[in-house]
């Protein structure tokens, strides 16, 4: 198959605010400056100045200024908010103030931000089972803003990672977040199914699987994508496959989807070490011969 490496830009210019810090701004009864990136953000009468490395803006605010959503300045317009719409609609979304975004695709939050998370420790719930370390390769399949495989980098983990969608990659570059991502050995564009069977085999030092849910990616869920991922993990090599609790309340254990990825795993030829609470995620391993 044809390979597509995406060249992620995170440059300054790229970079967004998050709508709580303009209302704050906005909100306040004098003027006031508020640095958040590269650039710093001042109140200026009805309008917002930008100054930044280029000089000094000034710019209407955001028409219907939501706190949770994020914006980028466009310089000579003014600010836009960071969404995309095209196969999917995809934005960011602040789940509080203070906190790192989530991404919203379709309205469906991408992690995890019910009271006592937020999306950074969400991925380091799941990294820390990868056993990551200096000098190990991960492959990331489903990249998404990439909290989890930059939290793998910060490890001293080579990664290799795969985004399908455009408008993820998108609200990915304006992110200030997910500017690590830079560091990535590869970003993929594709489908990870389509990718991994042309992989070469006993590769990776260990697996994230993250995939959307079984009824968006049943094909990321199947005995032989499960098979595939076994292939290019080298004996000994992790796998931590993050699943939620679609379905607990039907049946025994977890539910039947959660149950249905340890069967199949299994049958792939891995070893399951069980399912991590705290991660929401099957961890398993390839046994050494």
């Amino acid at each position: 198959m044809k390979t597509e490496i995406y060249l992620f830009d995170p440059s300054p210019g790229r970079r967004s605010v998050p709508g709580w810090v303009l209302a704050e701004i906005l909100g306040s009864g004098r003027a006031e400056c508020r640095s958040y990136g590269a650039a710093v953000f001042c109140r200026q009468g009805r309008k917002i100045e930008v100054r930044h490395s280029d000089g000094i803006d000034e710019a209407e605010p955001p028409t219907r200024l939501k706190p949770e959503a994020w914006y980028y300045y466009v310089p000579g317009r003014g600010f836009a908010p960071v969404e995309v719409r095209g196969g999917i609609y995809a934005r960011l979304h602040s789940p509080r103030a203070g906190a790192a975004p989530t991404l919203l695709i379709n309205g469906i939050h991408m992690h995890r931000v019910a009271a006592g998370w937020d999306p950074l420790r969400d991925a380091d719930a799941k990294v820390k089972y990868l056993h990551a370390k200096k000098g190990s390769l991960v492959l990331d399949t489903c990249m998404g803003l990439g909290y989890t495989a930059i939290r793998a980098m910060r490890r001293g983990a080579r990664v290799v990672t795969i985004e399908v969608s455009r408008e993820v990659l998108a609200v990915a570059e304006h992110n200030p977040y997910s500017a690590s991502l830079a560091e990535a050995e590869a970003i993929l564009v594709g489908d990870a199914a389509d990718y991994v069977k042309h992989m070469q085999s006993s590769v990776f030092d260990a697996v994230m699987h993250d995939p959307p849910r079984y009824s968006v990616a049943g094909h990321l869920y199947s005995l032989s994508f499960y098979r595939e991922l076994f292939r290019v993990l080298r004996p000994g090599g992790r796998l931590v496959h993050y699943t939620g609790e679609p379905q607990r309340g039907r049946g025994r254990g977890r539910g039947p989807i959660v149950r249905g990825v340890v069967e199949r795993l299994a049958a792939a030829g891995f070893r399951v070490l069980g399912y991590r609470e705290d991660a929401l995620s099957v961890v398993a391993v390839k046994p050494r011969r």
